[in-house]
């Protein structure tokens, strides 16, 4: 299933808004990617733009994946892809983490 978070602007049908979001992945639990960029902070729902979706998300339990998860996936499938071999993932993580924390 593809959700967004950009309904149209009449919503469907009865459902308006940011609604007909939750009530998709309320009933389809759908596994939910973040792709923001810079990242969502994680914190509470009333986290300055953090999506609605994404508070939807966990609220049904559904799996979400993250920004910085998926552009480290992303970067480790395409380096098994270019080498032929799998990355050190414990060393790239480390990297990563350094790389995203704060300064």
């Amino acid at each position: 299933a593809v959700v967004t978070p950009d309904p149209p602007p009449g919503g469907f049908g009865s459902i308006r808004g940011s609604q007909w979001v939750l009530s998709m992945i309320s009933r389809l639990k759908p596994v939910v990617v973040e792709a923001t960029w810079p990242p969502v902070k994680p914190g509470p729902a009333d986290t300055p733009g953090r999506p609605p979706f994404i508070e939807g998300a966990r609220q049904t339990d559904c799996d979400v994946v993250h920004s910085p998860e998926l552009v480290f996936e992303q970067a480790c499938a395409l380096g098994a892809m270019w080498t032929g071999q799998e990355p050190p993932r414990g060393l790239l993580a480390k990297h990563f983490a350094q790389a995203m924390a704060p300064p």
